[in-house]
């Protein structure tokens, strides 16, 4: 191999034997970049759930990422955008507004300042989550975020590409508007997202 690379693992359990044995084995073998997230069926863990995994990671000196979005946000637009009859790609936009990313961004901070553990937000994609890193990372909080290409150059407009063409473009968090993708390159330039 030319390049270091690393494993994330995605804890989508947080039952006894995973955090109890199976975590804990992966860690000491080396397995220290943990990835949870908020939302998607069978990934998503409950916030009792994420302070358990918080709680580990702290303790075994394990560095946890975050997928920051709202679940019940999400659910429930998905489903007023299908009773609208909204289903082609620019509905995965509608269905994912910027609030849900950045109410589950302050919780997920808000979760981590508890367990004093060190999160990593990835996927930002508006100024609403971009705003929430910054007033952590001022109180001094052990926050570091991430940006995505998408979200500097893509917009939600261009979901609404001819003949589905725009499903090539979905990725979640969704593209979003043109502020959005100003705050992302702010971000970077400020230091408030370090990672890309």
């Amino acid at each position: 191999c030319m390049v270091d690379y690393a494993f994330h693992l995605i804890v989508a359990r947080a039952d006894e034997q995973t955090l109890g044995q199976d975590l804990p084995a992966l860690i000491h073998d080396g397995y220290t970049s943990i990835k949870v997230y908020m939302t998607y069926e069978g990934l998503k863990l409950s916030d009792y759930e994420l302070l358990k995994v918080l709680e580990l990671t702290r303790r075994e000196r394990a560095q946890v990422m975050v997928h920051a979005e709202n679940d019940g946000i999400i659910r429930y637009m998905t489903e007023a955008m299908e009773a609208q009859g909204i289903t082609e790609p620019r509905g995965h936009a509608l269905s994912r507004p910027m609030l849900a990313e950045r109410e589950a961004t302050q919780r997920a901070i808000t979760l981590a300042e508890l367990m004093d553990q060190p999160i990593t937000v990835v996927h930002v994609s508006n100024r609403g989550a971009m705003e929430e890193i910054r007033k952590a990372q001022a109180m001094r909080l052990k926050v570091v975020a991430e940006t995505c290409p998408q979200y500097l150059v893509l917009t939600a407009k261009d979901l609404d590409g001819l003949n589905m063409e725009g499903e090539k473009l979905i990725c979640s968090p969704p593209p979003r508007d043109e502020d959005s993708q100003l705050a992302c390159w702010e971000g970077l330039q400020q230091g408030v997202l370090s990672l890309f």
